[in-house]
């Protein structure tokens, strides 16, 4: 215990502070918290002050404990494991501890003395939720490379997987054993069809749709030889679910191996080959125009892509909609040319004919071929296959296509107004979705 409360005062520069005050630090209970004072102290300390008291003091003997495991001591093992969960427990919610160590360079520090391989399923769990805090904060620049090194060790058995080792592909055999946490998305990376397979290559603007693994050391040398010299093995930031991972993946070599034509990004790929009638390109108008409008349809289904789109019919307003306070609603007149403003969600056919469902197959009865797209897609967007009788909308209905106008396009209030045809005030986010509430419920 001497030289334990000797190495305290030399690393954290304490000698300020007396013997009793060392040894409630270096004192702990079962459960891995630490006190700064003794408890008849604590306890006459407001409620939120004496829990950062104690919490201080366990993230500096998690500091402690973690020099002297680094040093040799194997004994404290056991107690760095304690005084980490009760870190975890807190969230780790300081980003400097007594200015000795990030909270970034703590957890590389976890991850590299193996306390991580250790941990509980709960534990584990908790771990988790602290990195994942970190990966919502990469597009934050200044803290960006120190994250992505702390992913690069955190990930380091994460594989993303886009041809024949996927669910239902011939080679998936090789990952049977391992656990694939979801579809994920590669961004810039486009697929080329090398014959019975794919390889993905750099390529702006496109993406590429596949599955995130955990996988072994063993099952990644089984992989490596099943590759070959055709692949490059390497690091990626990937998307999943409004997160991102840094996994490794198999880049194909384009310039030693030869170019091929690229499969269109939508959907994981097929050894079937790309089949454009199982999607559609579905051009919205209306009240949808806002990613807030669409996601009353879409759930948590994310669109394969999504983007500007001019429709070249004009928009009317008509009928009576009783969840639009019985004013007018958006339709598309198909028997007159004029620009619209639109914009396009590509999905599914079978999410396609959900959303038809939810926007009402009387009201919205046909199907408007529009056009393909460059990948054979069909563009269609929905209206009444006669026109309606002409009806104002409500101010809400005009706020909510007002909105997306806005968002999308840039437009002003008076541009907005001259468009629709009516005044249309605009409205912020908040207001927006407060009223998609009212009137969708």
């Amino acid at each position: 215990m001497k030289k334990i409360m000797k190495t305290i005062k030399q690393y954290y520069d304490l000698e300020k502070l007396d013997e009793d005050t060392l040894a409630y630090i270096t004192g702990y209970e079962n459960n891995g918290e630490y006190r700064l004072m003794p408890d008849k102290v604590m306890k006459t300390l407001p409620i939120d002050l004496r829990w950062d008291c104690s919490i201080h003091a366990t993230y500096r003997a998690l500091l402690l404990l973690l020099k002297y495991y680094r040093e040799g001591h194997s004994e404290v093992f056991g107690q760095l494991k304690r005084c980490l969960r009760k870190s975890l427990e807190s969230g780790l919610l300081y980003e400097g501890f007594m200015g000795e160590l990030s909270t970034i360079d703590l957890l590389k520090e976890m991850i590299d003395i193996g306390i991580v391989d250790v941990l509980d399923n709960e534990e584990r769990m908790l771990f988790d939720g602290i990195i994942d805090a970190f990966r919502c904060l990469l597009n934050n620049e200044t803290e960006k490379d120190a994250i992505l090194e702390l992913l690069k060790k955190w990930d380091s058995d994460l594989m993303f997987t886009y041809g024949t080792l996927m669910k239902g592909q011939r080679n998936h055999f090789y990952l049977s054993e391992s656990t694939c946490l979801g579809d994920s998305v590669l961004r810039n990376y486009g697929l080329m069809e090398i014959g019975s397979f794919p390889g993905a290559v750099a390529r702006e603007g496109m993406w590429v749709t596949g599955e995130l693994y955990r996988v072994s050391s063993e099952e990644k040398q089984q992989i490596d030889y099943l590759e070959g010299s055709l692949y490059v093995y390497r690091r990626v930031l990937v998307e999943m679910n409004g997160k991102k991972y840094y996994p490794g993946f198999y880049e194909y070599d384009s310039e030693g191996n030869g170019e091929y034509p690229f499969r269109p990004p939508y959907g994981k790929w097929s050894s079937g080959g790309f089949d454009p009638d199982k999607y559609i390109a579905y051009a919205v108008y209306g009240s949808n125009l806002s990613d807030e409008g669409m996601r009353r349809y879409l759930n948590n289904y994310q669109p394969l892509d999504s983007r500007p789109y001019f429709i070249c019919h004009p928009v009317y307003f008509g009928n009576n909609s009783a969840k639009w306070d019985n004013g007018g609603v958006a339709f598309i007149d198909g028997e007159r040319k004029a620009k619209s403003y639109g914009w396009i969600y590509v999905v599914e056919r079978r999410v396609f004919d959900y959303i038809k469902k939810c926007e009402g197959p009387v009201w919205y009865d046909e199907e408007l071929v529009l056009g393909t797209d460059r990948y054979g897609v069909k563009i269609i967007t929905l209206t009444h296959s006669c026109r309606y009788r002409e009806t104002d909308p409500s101010p809400d209905y005009l706020s909510a296509i007002g909105y997306g106008l806005q968002r999308r396009y840039g437009l002003s209030r008076d541009e907005i107004s001259e468009y629709l045809g009516h005044e249309t005030e605009i409205v912020s986010k908040r207001e927006l979705l407060q009223i998609l509430y009212k009137h969708t419920r």
